[in-house]
């Protein structure tokens, strides 16, 4: 049984196409907001393990005075560098949220002719 070599392909038009004129800063700008999920990545890989350090230091017993320093050191900084994470993730993704909010703010008013019909939108 032979397969058919040419399938049927099926067109749905877009009933609209909205271009955006878009600034270098503006494109700059949305391409750094990628960075902004590996800060958030980071920040809850440091914060849990911080957290989890801080209750194993608070709930054991460590007998050894140099253990504890270091541990307590590992613990603080883990809190601090989650949390500092977690500040540059949220400052990161506001940026961008606000980009994207301008560049919506343009969104331009029916003008010309709508391709396909001759006549001008209402």
């Amino acid at each position: 049984m032979p397969q058919d070599l040419n399938p049927k392909n099926r067109h749905v038009p877009i009933p609209e196409n909205v271009i955006f004129h878009v600034r270098e800063d503006e494109l700059d700008a949305l391409e750094r907001g990628e960075t902004s999920s590996t800060l958030l990545n980071l920040a809850l890989v440091f914060l849990p393990s911080g957290i989890s350090m801080w209750a194993t230091l608070a709930f054991s017993e460590v007998k050894s005075d140099r253990t504890f320093n270091v541990f307590t050191a590992m613990t603080v900084g883990s809190i601090l560098a989650g949390g500092i994470l977690l500040v540059l993730w949220w400052r990161a993704s506001k940026s961008r949220k606000t980009v994207i909010k301008t560049i919506r703010a343009r969104d331009p008013q029916p003008t010309g002719t709508a391709i396909g019909t001759g006549e001008p939108p209402a």
